[in-house]
């Protein structure tokens, strides 16, 4: 009977091609369940965030004195301490800094004192730079005898290499 006979081939030709069809549909849900979703995989991530302010250790690695380093030029600090996120070191001790000098005048006569004012503003860490905000200063002694003694001199403003200081990082950084 041909009739049956189309009925059949037919037939299971309809079954191997829905076979085909639920095998691939289970292979593709297998595969989307090994693959994270952005919110997991975000979860998962190995990325540490440092955030704005966090508050980073430094050493001066060179005496700066007032009158003799001018303003615009740059000084070298040093990260004293490991800066750890999530228990993770992100920032090694020992890591370079970089300061700027703002504004240096150099004592004068009466007694006027030297000023120096000095910013920290960079962190160089592989090959990228994290921007630090401080403000720091020193000022020499002023003399309060120049009133009588008109040709005394008042004193530098000295930073001491060595000296410890503490800033804030200005922006979130990833790691």
């Amino acid at each position: 009977m041909p009739g049956k006979q189309g009925y059949r081939g037919k037939w299971n030709f309809f079954v191997v091609a829905g076979t085909i069809a639920l095998v691939t549909a289970l292979a593709l849900v297998a595969v989307r369940a090994q693959v994270p979703r952005s919110s997991e995989s975000a979860a998962l991530s190995t990325e540490h965030r440092l955030p704005a302010n966090h508050l980073i250790p430094l050493r001066f690695e060179e005496t700066l004195v007032s009158g003799v380093n001018a303003p615009g030029s740059m000084f070298r600090m040093q990260v004293t301490d490991d800066i750890t996120v999530d228990e993770k070191v992100v920032i090694p001790a020992g890591t370079a800094a970089f300061g700027e000098v703002i504004d240096s005048k150099k004592a004068g006569m009466l007694g006027k004192a030297g000023v120096l004012v000095l910013s920290a503003r960079f962190i160089h860490l592989d090959n990228r730079d994290i921007r630090l905000r401080s403000a720091l200063g020193a000022a020499g002694s002023y003399n309060a005898a120049a009133f009588f003694v008109p040709f005394l001199h008042g004193q530098n403003a000295t930073v001491e290499q060595g000296t410890m200081v503490v800033v804030r990082t200005a922006n979130e950084e990833s790691f």
